[in-house]
């Protein structure tokens, strides 16, 4: 199956790709580096000829979030790609609701790294709506199972020396 990744030179991205490929499928990875500009379309209907699927990861942006593990996002989205077509696909998300400022302080404890992480919130309504929930999954759909406590104790290991 080809397969067309849209940001698959990202972190998910390649992981997506690296899924498709590890099936047998063929990936074609849509962004700037390879020829492909999504904001202006520049080389993106010779980059989807002969494409059956089109996963988008090309932009993630989180406050209270339900973070989910790179991996089971990447399995999600190729499974999606062998269902049938469905328009938008469920929401994913994490198994727990947590903000994003205690995440990165948990993080960086974790690697050493004693500096302050101080949460500013965006101004304005849009602000108050990522702050309050607001890009939270809106319905049930399917959740990781992998917690953020988990994956942080397989993170790689203490950068100490940085920063």
């Amino acid at each position: 199956m080809r397969v067309a990744v849209a940001g698959g030179t990202g972190l998910i991205g390649t992981m997506v790709v690296d899924a498709l490929r590890s099936r047998g499928d063929t990936a074609v990875v849509l962004a700037r580096s390879v020829g492909v500009d999504l904001l202006t379309g520049d080389g993106l209907d010779q980059a989807l000829a002969g494409v059956e699927a089109v996963v988008d990861v090309s932009n993630i942006v989180t406050t209270l979030s339900r973070p989910v593990a790179a991996r089971e996002v990447a399995s999600a989205l190729v499974a999606l790609t062998r269902a049938r077509p469905q328009g938008l696909a469920p929401e994913f998300a994490g198994p727990e609701e947590l903000h994003m400022p205690e995440m990165v302080r948990q993080l960086a404890r974790a690697r050493g790294v004693r500096r302050p992480v101080i949460a500013v919130r965006l101004p304005g309504e849009a602000g108050r709506a990522m702050a309050g929930g607001g890009l939270l999954p809106g319905s049930d759909g399917p959740r990781g199972t992998q917690t953020f406590a988990q994956w942080l104790s397989t993170a790689s290991t203490p950068s100490r020396g940085a920063g």
